[in-house]
């Protein structure tokens, strides 16, 4: 059996094992089944994304480059970028603002303005169709117990239909009835699967083999977030001959899949158990205990980013430093690489 905690490189790692203890000496549920062990993993993630949601937690916010073709008007980013926090051209250091859909529709006339962008919503398609036809669902690593595929979306005999697609163990691609369309006005509203898996689902046009979407293995449905960065009127980019751009994110939440998985902030560990005491009780009808137990985890969460914001700001170096040379120096870390997709 994995012991319940390790260290590694200075932190503490709680497995999923000792958290589901916790939580289970803190709800009076024991996990002495398998269904009792899933229920409880089942609290503990509603917890996290409820906790999740509400605060920038240690380690949820990154930075990345990503290069864009800024003639084009709208993109979308991968599946883990959650939201956006920040933007700037990287060349010029120039700051990108980020609105939502709103403004264009106030009383007074609306361009989106150089140096704006507005996020539109999520879509399950990173790129778009260009025709009507099948689509493939491929999975790299063989599934040991069967799950579904569910697609919803247009074809040309009715707005929204409903697709499911079953996998079972030994299969790797399969390839849908239906003839979706790209979007006129609906597309395909959501791609979904019933379980976590071992390997991505990669989704393409089967016509062309081009991939449009992708499902992470440790998320149940594809999202991606769409931008317009550039206003449908407007002939040329943002800056002549600048196209990357660094972007500050918050990734998207990645649940607990099993009691292998690991929690890696030993100081939100209590704000989950009693994140949990708050689902309980709730649904129990105990609203003195709920209130209570979310109060204290809202207090633990504060505290933690309170403490996180407080503290030495460290600088991420991206250019040549001075002292690149010097014997002894601090080292220095590029930005990662990316890329997004053009969707229109």
């Amino acid at each position: 059996m994995a012991p319940p905690s390790l260290r590694y490189e200075g932190c503490l790692i709680l497995n999923m094992n000792s958290l589901i203890q916790q939580v289970s000496e803190t709800v009076g549920v024991l996990p002495d089944s398998q269904d009792k062990e899933a229920q409880v993993l089942g609290w503990l993630n509603r917890a996290a994304v409820m906790i999740y949601d509400q605060y920038d937690l240690p380690g949820s916010v990154f930075e990345q480059f990503f290069c864009v073709d800024n003639n084009e008007h709208v993109i979308t980013f991968p599946w883990y970028v959650g939201a956006i926090r920040g933007v700037r051209w990287h060349d010029s250091s120039r700051l990108v603002t980020t609105r939502d859909m709103r403004p264009r529709y106030h009383g007074v006339p609306w361009t989106q303005p150089y140096l704006q962008w507005r996020q539109i919503a999520a879509t399950p398609l990173h790129t778009p169709l260009t025709n009507a036809g099948p689509l493939t669902f491929q999975i790299n690593a063989i599934e040991t117990q069967p799950f579904e595929i569910i697609i919803n979306g247009q074809t040309s005999l009715a707005a929204n239909v409903t697709e499911v697609i079953t996998f079972t163990p030994g299969d790797l691609v399969k390839t849908s009835v239906n003839l979706f369309e790209p979007e006129s006005p609906f597309g395909i509203t959501s791609i979904k699967k019933s379980k976590y898996t071992n390997s991505d689902v990669i989704v393409r046009m089967a016509a062309t083999q081009l991939e449009v979407a992708r499902i992470a293995n440790n998320q149940l449905y594809a999202s991606n977030l769409r931008v317009q960065i550039l206003d449908w009127n407007a002939s040329t980019p943002f800056i002549i001959g600048e196209d990357c751009v660094e972007v500050l994110y918050k990734q998207r939440f990645s649940p607990f899949v099993n009691i292998n998985s690991i929690w890696t902030d030993e100081r939100l560990v209590q704000a989950l158990v009693y994140g949990v005491k708050y689902i309980y009780a709730f649904e129990k009808e105990k609203l003195d205990i709920a209130d209570a137990s979310k109060q204290v985890m809202a207090e633990i969460c504060k505290n933690v980013c309170e403490n996180l914001e407080s503290s030495t700001e460290l600088m991420v170096q991206t250019t040549r430093h001075a002292t690149q040379d010097a014997a002894i120096m601090f080292p220095t870390y590029p930005l990662v690489q990316g890329g997004v997709r053009n969707l229109w």
